[in-house]
């Protein structure tokens, strides 16, 4: 006598409800993954801006505030805003900074430099001191790329509303640049001068989009110190 077996065999049905069951948890799976990948790159992305915009800041933070003060005795004081050579964007700034000490003796001490935009990339351009011109054997020029994908840079330049300033600094002389207590666009050689503070506005192009960068510094070495009334 034979046993009945007790082998269950599955049905044409359930086989086919298990592959629709299966195929919908392996697409929700690779979605999850995609979306976590996709984040991951645009995570990514955002870390590698903030990493640029940080540098820019820093290195910005390392020469801005170390711009010489008109009165300085070596009498190496450049400050102003220049036009744009043909293959420049925007405007440019030129001005003389302390870079201290350095090995290389064409850009020992004061530094003779130029922001610019320069094929969509803020470049600084480094000489030594004018002063040093015809003692120099050899005459260079340093260029560091500071940012690229940039499409304008602007600045603007504050002048502080006009207060005594004779208890403050010997040397202060009264601020003549109008109007006072604004922002300026441009700024002279004329003026031979330093503003109170200055911004600089960078405008950035990410993925077909515009986008506006700003930093501010205080000119500690400016005779246009800002003071309050009491």
């Amino acid at each position: 006598m034979k046993r009945k077996s007790n082998i269950r065999y599955m049905t044409l049905i359930e086989v086919l409800i298990a592959s629709f069951l299966t195929m919908i948890l392996l697409t929700a799976v690779t979605f999850f993954y995609r979306q976590v990948t996709l984040m991951t790159k645009e995570s990514e992305k955002l870390q590698v801006e903030q990493f640029k915009l940080a540098y820019l800041e820093k290195r910005l933070s390392n020469t801005i505030p170390k711009i010489i003060s008109p009165q300085d005795i070596n009498k190496d004081f450049y400050f102003f805003t220049s036009d744009v050579l043909s293959q420049d964007i925007g405007t440019s700034l030129v001005f003389t900074y302390d870079h201290k000490v350095s090995l290389d003796q064409n850009f020992s001490n004061h530094i003779l430099a130029r922001l610019f935009v320069e094929g969509h990339n803020l470049v600084l351009a480094s000489w030594s001191s004018p002063k040093k011109w015809g003692s120099l054997p050899n005459l260079t020029m340093k260029k560091e790329i500071l940012m690229e994908n940039v499409s304008n840079l602007a600045f603007e330049f504050y002048v502080p509303p006009k207060r005594d300033r004779s208890h403050f600094s010997k040397t202060a002389k009264p601020i003549e640049i109008q109007p006072e207590n604004s922002w300026h666009k441009t700024w002279k050689a004329s003026y031979n001068t330093l503003p109170a503070l200055i911004k600089i506005h960078l405008t950035r192009k990410i993925e077909g989009k515009e986008v506006p960068v700003v930093f501010a510094f205080s000119l500690p070495k400016s005779d246009m110190q800002i003071l309050y009334e009491n």
